[in-house]
This record gives C-alpha cells, structure tokens and sequence, in this order.
C-alpha cells in the first residue's frame, strides 16, 4: 500500500510534473501514469510511467517515487477517463503489461508496434512544435524520417548532453 502522508517540508521542491494522473495500483509496486508536463530525464510533454510510489499526498498534490522524483500532481483522473487516443494507447502500451491487463482493450483494433511509433511520433512533434502524422505506417515512416535528427538534437540539448 501507498503511504499516504502530508510531504510538509518547506523545502519541497518539485522536479516534474503530472496532469491528469492517475494511480496505477494500490499495492506495494504502484506507480503514477500521466502526462507529463515537465521531467527532467524526458523532457516532458508525453505520456509516462513512474517508479514504484513511496509517498503519496493527495492534499497537497504531491509524490515522491522510488527513483527520488518529486510529483506536483495535477487532476487526478480514473482509467475508464483517459482523455485520448494517445492517452489510451500509451496505458495499454505502459502499463497494460505491467498490470498483466490485455492491451487491446485499450488499442482496440491498433497494431501495438504502430501505436507505439505513433506515440512517440507525438511526442516529438510537440517537442518540435510541428503536427503530429496520421496513424498509418506511410506518414510515421516518412514523420520519422523526417524529424529524426532533429528531435535528437532538440533532446541533447533540452535534457543538458
């Protein structure tokens, strides 16, 4: 189980950020899920999955996981309330495992290896300030192609390499 306690040092200072969130499980290797508006080690603006919880504060939309990582924690939201496809695929692609739940559920009739590209392929074009390519094989191809080095470069230098 989570625990569940009031993060009152003054000095708390978040390092990333999740909104909407959700809790993966209430056992001993739950996780948050969200979007990621800011993370230092991915530079943010997608969908991720946490370390395992170690503190959870719900009145003060905080968490710190396993990995040291300090939360502020946005909407907190419920699985049947993803807000996307993207959303939605990126659960079924993260955390359906994990959970040992059937993805498809979640990718409905989608290729896992083609939403997984198409994923990503959001990501990037958020990063890049350009719009995201249809899902089908053709545009991530030739988006992929395309935004490559330049989304590598982007990265190295968002993430200080």
């Amino acid at each position: 189980m989570v625990r569940e306690e009031l993060t009152a040092d003054p000095g708390w200072v978040a390092d990333a950020a999740l909104d909407p969130w959700l809790l993966v499980s209430d056992g001993p290797g739950s996780a948050l899920f969200g979007y990621a508006t800011g993370h230092p080690a991915t530079g943010g603006l997608a969908w991720t999955l946490s370390t395992p919880v170690r503190q959870l504060d719900t009145h003060r939309s905080r968490a710190v996981t396993a990995s040291g990582r300090r939360y502020d924690l946005g909407r907190r939201i419920d699985v049947s309330k993803l807000p996307d496809e993207e959303a939605r695929f990126a659960y079924a692609l993260l955390v359906c495992p994990i959970i040992g739940s059937d993805p498809a559920a979640h990718l409905g009739s989608a290729d896992p290896l083609l939403a997984a590209d198409w994923v990503r392929a959001c990501k990037m074009a958020r990063h890049l300030g350009v719009t995201p390519p249809e899902r089908d094989v053709d545009a991530l191809s030739a988006f992929l192609q395309r935004h490559a080095d330049a989304y590598f470069i982007l990265m190295r230098r968002k993430l200080g390499y």
